[in-house]
Order: C-alpha cells, then sequence, then structure tokens
C-alpha cells in the first residue's frame, strides 16, 4: 500500500487540500513552495509541534489497532521522544518568545495524555491508520485533469451501526466553532478528504474532527462535519483555476496576511517586492 509520502515522492505534480489552501492564502508563497523551489529559512516551532503530535497520534492508533494499546504513560513518553528527535534532527526551529523546547514538549505530553483518553471511542473500531488516497480530479463535464488528487486519512473507524467515519486529529488555540459554510461546506480539508474516499470507495463518508487545545489545561473536542456534492464540485473548479494560475506564472504576494508573521520565506518576498524578474531568476537557478 503506498503511503502519502510514496505520492508526494513520485508525482510529479499532484494537487492536495494543503497546497490548494495554500495558493488560496497566499499564491507567492506557493510558488515559492512548490514553483520555484526556494529553501525554508526556519520551520516554525508550531508546524513542527504539529508534526510530532501527528507521529506520534498515529502510532497510537497503530498500535491500538493491532490490538496492543499503549498505556496513558507510554503514549506520553513516545511523544517526548518524537519531540526531541525533531529538536535535533529537523532544519532550525523558530520558537515565539513565550516559548522553548521544554515548554512544548510539556504542553505536548498534556495533550497526547487528552488524545489517548479518547482514542479511539467508545464502540469504534479502527479499519485504518494513515490510509493513502490518489484518485483522478473529474469535472462536472466529465473532464480529468492531468494532476491527481492525493489525500491522506488520519484514521478511518468504523462505528458501532457499521457506517464509517474519517477522523482527523488537530490542535488549536482555543475550541473551534465553525468547520465551513453549510451551504458550500467551505472546509478544504473535509472536501478533499470525502471526494478521495467516494472516487475509490464508492460512497460517501461522514468526517470528524478531533481537537485538542493547545492551552495549560488542554480541552477535547469533536467537531463534524458532512461533504456535500455541490461542494466537492467547487472545489474541483477551485483546482482548475489554480492550475491555470500555476500554469501561466500568476503568483502574488499576500501582503499584511495571517502567515505573514511566520513566514519562512520572508527574505524571497522582500525581493520579489523589490525587483520580481531578479528574484525570480534567483528561485529559479537554486532550484
Amino acid at each position: 500500500m503506498s503511503t502519502i509520502h510514496d505520492y508526494r515522492n513520485n508525482l510529479a505534480h499532484y494537487w492536495s487540500q494543503s497546497r490548494v489552501n495554500l495558493f488560496l492564502t497566499c499564491s507567492l508563497k506557493y510558488a515559492f513552495s512548490y514553483v520555484y523551489k526556494v529553501q525554508p529559512e526556519f520551520e516554525p516551532s508550531a508546524l513542527a509541534f504539529g508534526s510530532a503530535v501527528h507521529n506520534c497520534l498515529t502510532l497510537l492508533a497503530l498500535h491500538q489497532k493491532d490490538g496492543h494499546p499503549l498505556d496513558a504513560g507510554s503514549a506520553e513518553d513516545l511523544f517526548s521522544t518524537i519531540w526531541q528527535r525533531q529538536l535535533t534532527e529537523d532544519r532550525p526551529l523558530r520558537f515565539k518568545e513565550s516559548e522553548s523546547g521544554d515548554s512544548m514538549l510539556e504542553k505536548g505530553r498534556k495533550i497526547i495524555g487528552v488524545f489517548h483518553q479518547n482514542m479511539p471511542g467508545d464502540g469504534d473500531r479502527i479499519l485504518s491508520v494513515a490510509e493513502a488516497l490518489a484518485v483522478p480530479v473529474i469535472d462536472q463535464a466529465g473532464a480529468i485533469l492531468t494532476d491527481p488528487l492525493i489525500a491522506e486519512m488520519d484514521v478511518l473507524v468504523a462505528k458501532p451501526d457499521g457506517s464509517k467515519v474519517i477522523r482527523d486529529w488537530k490542535t488549536a488555540s482555543r475550541k473551534r466553532t465553525d468547520h465551513g459554510s453549510p451551504e458550500t461546506n467551505a472546509d478544504t480539508q473535509v472536501l478533499a478528504l470525502s471526494y478521495a474516499f467516494m472516487q475509490q470507495y464508492g460512497e460517501l463518508p461522514s468526517f470528524e474532527y478531533q481537537v485538542v487545545t493547545k492551552t495549560d489545561k488542554p480541552a477535547f473536542q469533536v467537531v463534524k462535519a458532512k461533504a456535500t456534492v455541490k461542494g466537492m464540485q467547487r472545489l474541483i473548479e477551485t483546482i482548475k483555476v489554480i492550475d491555470r494560475g500555476v500554469k501561466n506564472d500568476c503568483f502574488l504576494p499576500a501582503d499584511g496576511c495571517w502567515a505573514c508573521s511566520d513566514c519562512q520565506f520572508g527574505s524571497a518576498c522582500k525581493r520579489w517586492t523589490t525587483n520580481q524578474t531578479a528574484a525570480i531568476s534567483i528561485a529559479r537557478k537554486a532550484a
């Protein structure tokens, strides 16, 4: 079975919810990441922390699926090992003023403890963990885009009534209050995963975010979502427009957006604003 890393490494180009969201947030950052392939200046601590939590939860779910669940203490120790590896092996991390490796270690152990108490849920049976999907992107007219959509389910569970639910793990600074417009269901992750699942298995699954807050006393929350056909069609049309933009080298900075303060391409972005042609030339030569 191919993993999400296999698809990322072996496909010349692909679409994913993260790529769509990145382009919509800042198309120039998308270009630096995937077109010009500029080396990031650093890795935000939040990104490394989220990866450590996710990797730990994946291993916990695999243990549970195999019938050998870890106890709470072992689960927290597993996070400690993963986080320490992140600190020593990854590219330089940039911490916020209130953060440090030790403070995030303590926070992560608490978060894993809360997730551990709620995995997978009473009566639920784990069907797969970190299952990757790669499916064609087909619009309403039946036209197939050149590049596929890839997605990864954190965990797929069967409820006691036999229904299937995709669960996605998240950490958040506070409890979530919205997961997309009821009319368009504009949460890209819900739409992308549901579309890929329906293409692969011929049925539309339910979707749940399992969220734990990154507060002094982490709180657990379940946010339910459901993709609609209209929402998935809207996602495909969005991908088609982004595809045209990428092929025509149409990228602009989103000056002043929420992501600017912690952007790994700040220097490249400044060069772009002073001399667009020179900045692109430098970036492409470095690729």
